[in-house]
């Protein structure tokens, strides 16, 4: 008797299971997509930015260093890669080290001032 159940409950179960659980159509329409081009950035010239970016920070390292005169040309050297990045694509890098390159030649200068009408530091 036990066999016969569940001989009967496989059955109704294998029965069951082979009906899809979602209606199927029998008219299937074929979509033609077309790929979408991604836009390649290896060819934008970001080099500029990156130039900026990197003389800005060390610059700003040699300022705290005590490399007052190598800081101040690679922060000018910064500003003018900076310029010629805003042209570019990708400004984002070239904007970031203009703008820290300007703010580290503001506190350059209000360094050296305060040095100068401090009397060069000199006690007496």
């Amino acid at each position: 008797m036990k066999y016969l159940i569940l001989l009967l409950i496989t059955l109704i179960t294998f029965t069951d299971v082979s009906y899809a659980s979602f209606p199927v159509s029998g008219n299937v329409q074929n979509e033609i997509v077309e790929p979408i081009q991604a836009p390649t950035y290896g060819n934008s010239q970001s080099i500029w930015g990156i130039l900026s970016l990197t003389l800005s920070v060390i610059g700003l390292i040699l300022f705290f260093n005590s490399g007052i005169v190598i800081g101040l040309l690679l922060h000018l050297l910064a500003i003018i890669f900076g310029v010629i990045g805003f042209t570019k694509e990708l400004k984002g890098l070239a904007i970031s080290g203009f703008i820290l390159s300007l703010i580290s030649l503001a506190g350059l200068f209000l360094y050296l001032a305060l040095l100068i009408m401090s009397g060069g530091g000199a006690g007496g």
